[in-house]
Parts: structure tokens; sequence; C-alpha cells
């Protein structure tokens, strides 16, 4: 019933909607299509990455978001090339560092937050990307999880 209540209200909110990620449930993957794959193919969808590192000031330059194997990593690449580690959430975490997800303007945006209070807004073009991203990283997380 809960998962239905979820689904209905994302369908028929839009945009201008919040999902309630208390009640979040993830779906099932696609048959025969590994949690990695979708996963990167969700992040290469993102428009735009924002992020802040608590209360310290951000210097310039732009937030490279990669996946590897246990977590989603932000660097910070400096104007002078240098990567500077910002943040990391691992995927045992999911979905329990998802802040919430929102849409404005036909836009998804999954808000997370690391150990550390530092936040990482990703946004997407669609609902469905949104939800790939989702529900890969916390399929990847509950892999991490029982094979320890």
């Amino acid at each position: 019933m809960t998962r239905a209540l979820v689904a209905l209200a994302i369908l028929v909110g839009g945009c201008g909607a919040t999902v309630d990620v208390y009640r979040y449930r993830p779906a099932p993957l696609p048959a025969g299509q590994s949690p990695q794959a979708l996963l990167d193919g969700a992040l290469r969808q993102l428009i735009t990455v924002e992020w802040t590192t608590g209360h310290h000031p951000i210097p310039p330059g732009r937030l490279l978001v990669a996946p590897d194997a246990t977590g989603i990593a932000g660097t910070l690449i400096l104007p002078s090339g240098n990567a500077v580690p910002q943040l990391y959430v691992a995927y045992r975490e999911f979905p329990s560092t998802v802040r919430s997800v929102s849409c404005f303007q036909n836009q998804w945006t999954v808000h997370l937050a690391d150990r550390s209070g530092r936040s990482l807004d990703l946004v997407f073009p669609s609902r469905q990307s949104a939800r790939q991203f989702l529900d890969a990283a916390t399929a990847l997380g509950h892999n991490q999880v029982v094979s320890r």
C-alpha cells in the first residue's frame, strides 16, 4: 500500500512536488542490468551539481561527481587543475543520506548529505533518471551490506 501511495504521489504530483523519502522504497531494477551500469547511466544525465561544505566557503572551481565501488565521491577541480576531495556518500548509507527529492521546472533534484553534514544536490532532467539513480545506489548499498 505504501509503495502505491508514493508512486501515485510522484506521478500525480508532477513538478512542484516533493517525494516523501521516509516512505521511499526502491523499485526492482530492470532485468539483466547491473546496478553500477544503471547508476553510471543516471549520473551521465546530470544537468548540474550543487554542493556546500558546511560552514566553510567553497573555493572556486567545479565539482566532479563520480561513482566508485563503494559510493559516490565529489571532488573539487580547482582552476589550476588540482583535484581536492570534498565529500563522499557511501552506497550502504542510501537511502538514509537522502534528505529529499524535489521537482521544479521539470527538473528533479536529489538532495543528499554526507556524514559531515556537507550537502550534495544532483539535478536530473526527469523523474525517471532521478529514480534510476536512487534505486541503483540503494541496490549497490544493499549488495554491500549483504556481502559483509
